[in-house]
């Protein structure tokens, strides 16, 4: 049985200095949930733990997996995740979530958005092929569509993970296959709309990054995971 993707919203409080919040949590399909107490009161009726509600998505009846959800000035925004048929993208309209990117071919979808909302709106992830070939997806949302961007992949197994606007320009991460190691990706494409070199991170052995993200002073800051040495 197909189960769509849902939302759990609780009554807790704020958490201080977050902007965007969530966690997710691994079931049959992506669990997201955020405090945002505002929702809640919106939200069905439904049984949850420690206080988080249940807010079915409108619309999604596929077997969808939600990986990112961005708020703006303390409310929902933006939900962004992806399916058998590829990416899915849900804006927030007032009451409901309005689907606004439907998939269309490939599997998997966006893994992650950026949180700073900037205009256009960049969202990022990747297809994985029957073969195992791994696709990047880099896609700009303006004047309510999404669209295409290219980025040359650096090999044949390439997945783009998150993104992030700054004064630097608009950076990615991610992972690409080089030579048989998993090795860590980062990039920025400048405010001329040029994509600089792939950044040398010094990691040694195998390693990648999931999320980044920007300070106010334009500070851009990854996080991800390097194998230890086992000798």
């Amino acid at each position: 049985m197909v189960r769509p993707p849902f939302l759990s919203v609780a009554r807790s409080p704020h958490r201080k200095g977050v902007g965007a919040v969530s966690l997710v949590c691994a079931l049959v399909v992506g669990l997201i949930v955020t405090p945002t107490p505002a929702l809640a009161q919106d939200a069905p009726e439904a049984e949850c733990l420690d206080g988080w509600r249940e807010v079915p998505l409108i619309g999604s009846e596929r077997n969808a997996f939600p990986h990112e959800i961005l708020t703006e000035d303390g409310e929902p925004a933006w939900l962004f995740g992806g399916s058998g048929n590829g990416p899915l993208a849900y804006q927030w309209q007032g009451s409901e979530w309005v689907e606004v990117r439907q998939p269309g071919k490939g599997s998997l979808g966006f893994m992650g958005a950026d949180d700073t909302l900037a205009d256009p709106l960049w969202a990022v992830g990747y297809d994985k092929s029957s073969t195992g070939r791994l696709e990047p997806i880099l896609e700009s949302f303006r004047n309510d569509r999404f669209k295409s961007r290219p980025i040359k992949a650096p090999s044949e197994r390439f997945a783009l993970t998150d993104t992030v606007n700054s004064s630097a320009g608009t950076t990615v991460v991610g992972l690409f296959l080089d030579e048989g190691t998993m090795r860590a990706y980062a990039r920025t494409r400048g405010a001329g709309g040029g994509w600089g070199p792939v950044a040398d991170l010094g990691l040694d052995g195998e390693s990648a990054l999931a999320a980044v993200t920007a300070s106010p002073s334009g500070t851009v800051w990854a996080a991800g995971w390097q194998q230890a040495d086992s000798g």
